[in-house]
């Protein structure tokens, strides 16, 4: 029967009814993107996790999020979400002999929402007495911000907290509906009961900054590079993978920096954008011509106050291009992006590729002739995670976080001797905590570097994920000495930042 939903262990039904999709759920689940079109978070946990509560908590999330365990099927702009059951089996792994930073062994599925799987946990031992849990997502199923949100909600449900009501998260028919809006398409994402303008044309300035000229491609035009500063007192440069490669800012400095950008009213993703373009133009310039261009795409947010709870695709995508002509400076770069994102943000700008798209979708070979083109391919993208949301609810075992949890067991001191009796059946879920949190970003078709900026209240990261060769044979596209020269850029363009106030 289409639409019926039963959890594999009996929990019961879910759903009844199929919902449509929108043309930017549609884009990320192509095939073109092969299985890069999946970001992953790990959760770096102070003590051991009972794997009967994690597993109970992984499952209730996914009941609560409806594309998490839906089938995305149908050709072109027709295609919409079925729910289908939930396999434990496919969506959760709890791997007891793996000791380390990764997992030795990889879950029985990747996230694919055309075979409804659209998350997956992965959970390790680090050492005897850490644990790490990797939750995988696929771009289709769920933003970053609504990532965010699900790994909120689980944590929540691991230490026993209320979790929010099913009106408040993307489970219900009502909540659904709401989320998605017009059911024809995604680019209003407004309430029908919200005033909106009689017409509003789409601003065609960030399209056409788009496909005028050619991108830089790090594949054919990067170049090793030296730094031009000592990095090692307050950077970290870790090879995680063969594709991916992390930058850390020690806790000082992360601190400083995000004191700086309170005080010039600076969002982190508009400098993690500006040292990306930075960065990028560095490793280019023995390549560099006049027609060519350094451009970086970014996604911005289009929620309403209505959609705020929802964890499905409501993104835009911000093109950001220079020459290296243009550059007058570090400083002046960062206020010259930050000024172009501002207008972005203000003007809806970053809502009409999506709105292009839609319209392409329904010619034949549209979507397949503009990804062949490159138009929208850029040189790099950037994703940045910064919550101060999980910051104050989940914060990292520093001294700030223990600060915050002191002044918490403070006030709540009288409750917690009244819970006495109960506390030593649920000591560890309770009151563990985060040490870390790792991040690695999707990559379109045709990408060669994807970065993720992580700032959750601890140490600031940067997750630098490189394309591998279409051949299949899983070789990284980028050599190591280029990757290393862009993270040593990317650092040494925050640090320039931090000295020039």
């Amino acid at each position: 029967m289409v639409g019926s939903v039963f959890v594999s262990d009996g929990a019961g039904t879910l759903l009844t009814k199929v919902l449509p999709t929108t043309v930017v759920e549609r884009y990320f689940a192509r095939p073109s993107h092969r299985n890069q079109m999946v970001f992953t978070l790990d959760l770096i946990w102070d003590r051991l996790i009972d794997a009967t509560r994690l597993r109970d908590a992984w499952q209730s999330v996914v009941q609560q999020n409806v594309r998490l365990y839906s089938v995305m099927s149908g050709r072109g702009h027709e295609q919409v979400w079925t729910p289908s059951e939930i396999m434990m089996d496919k969506v959760f792994f709890f791997d007891d002999q793996s000791i380390g930073d990764q997992p030795t062994r990889e879950p029985i599925a990747v996230p694919c929402v055309r075979r409804g799987v659209g998350a997956t946990l992965t959970s390790w031992r680090v050492n005897e007495s850490q644990s790490a849990i990797r939750i995988q997502f696929h771009h289709a199923s769920c933003d970053g911000l609504g990532a965010g949100r699900i790994v909120a909600d689980l944590i929540r449900r691991m230490r026993d907290v209320e979790p929010r009501s099913a009106a408040d998260v993307d489970g219900g028919a009502a909540a659904m509906a709401a989320s998605t809006g017009d059911s024809s398409s995604d680019i209003s994402h407004g309430d029908d009961e919200q005033p909106t303008a009689a017409f509003v044309m789409p601003d065609w300035r960030n399209t056409y900054a788009t496909i005028r000229g050619s991108n830089l491609r790090l594949s054919r035009h990067g170049r090793p590079v030296e730094s031009d500063r000592d990095l090692t007192e307050k950077t970290n440069i870790i090879k995680r993978d063969d594709v991916t490669f992390e930058l850390w800012f020690d806790l000082e400095f992360s601190n400083d920096l995000r004191r700086m950008l309170k005080r010039n009213r600076l969002p982190l993703n508009d400098l993690a954008v500006a040292a990306t373009v930075q960065a990028m133009a560095d490793v280019t310039s023995t390549a560099a011509s006049p027609r060519r261009y350094v451009m970086v795409m970014n996604p911005v947010q289009n929620r309403t106050w209505a959609q705020r709870r929802c964890t499905a695709n409501h993104v835009g995508f911000a093109y950001i291009r220079r020459r290296h002509q243009d550059y007058d400076g570090f400083l002046d770069l960062v206020q010259s992006v930050h000024s172009q994102m501002d207008d972005i943000r203000r003007y809806g700008t970053a809502n009409e590729l999506a709105w292009g798209m839609e319209k392409m979708e329904r010619l034949p070979g549209g979507l397949w002739g503009i990804e062949k083109l490159g138009w929208f391919i850029p040189t790099a993208s950037v994703t940045c995670l910064s919550s101060f949301r999980l910051i104050k609810n989940f914060g990292f075992d520093s001294a700030a976080g223990r600060d915050r949890r002191a002044a918490h067991d403070l006030r709540t001191s009288e409750f917690t001797k009244m819970e006495s009796d109960v506390s030593d059946s649920r000591p560890a879920a309770s009151q563990m905590q985060l040490s870390a949190v790792r991040g690695s970003p999707p990559l379109q078709a045709g990408g060669e570097l994807a970065l993720a900026v992580m700032d959750l209240g601890g140490a600031i990261s940067v997750s630098f994920r490189g394309a591998t060769n279409k051949s299949g044979s899983n070789r990284p596209l980028l050599p190591d000495n280029v990757m290393i020269a862009i993270c040593r850029r990317w650092a040494n363009a925050a640090l320039s930042y931090h000295d020039g106030f």
